[in-house]
């Protein structure tokens, strides 16, 4: 494709902020959301644990979104793929620590699911105008 033949819609959509929003931030936003159901002042400590824990599951999400163009006007998009790239990421290491899946995958699959729905309102662009 050369340059003059993108749209207004391929211009004003970046995948690389996509990409490192979503990976910087989604382990960050599933730490928030863990440490708010299990304690609030657990906060401080589940945030910055979170961002190495979820980091490549974040990754994988934004990777994917980017590469689909999805916008912010479909969030349950975002955390089909947030959910899917948790599991990808979890249940590997799950079944290498315990020689089998237990509930942990399904914790750290549903926390991906919702840090990927709550990125999409902020990370994702919103869709053009007409489209």
């Amino acid at each position: 494709m050369t340059e003059n033949s993108k749209t207004e819609n391929d211009l004003n959509y970046i995948p690389a902020k996509v990409v490192l929003l979503y990976s910087l931030w989604g382990g960050a936003v599933a730490g928030f959301w863990s440490g708010l159901v299990i304690s609030p002042p657990l906060i401080f400590l589940t945030v910055p644990a979170g961002i190495p824990i979820g980091f490549l599951p974040a990754f994988l999400c934004g990777c994917y979104l980017a590469w689909r163009r999805v916008y912010n006007d479909n969030p349950f998009y975002a955390a089909l793929a947030g959910a899917i790239s948790a599991i990808l990421c979890a249940a590997p290491l799950d079944w290498l620590i315990h020689d089998k899946l237990t509930g942990d995958t399904a914790i750290l699959t549903l926390l991906g699911a919702i840090s990927a729905f709550t990125l999409a309102f902020f990370i994702l662009p919103s869709p053009p105008e007409g489209v």
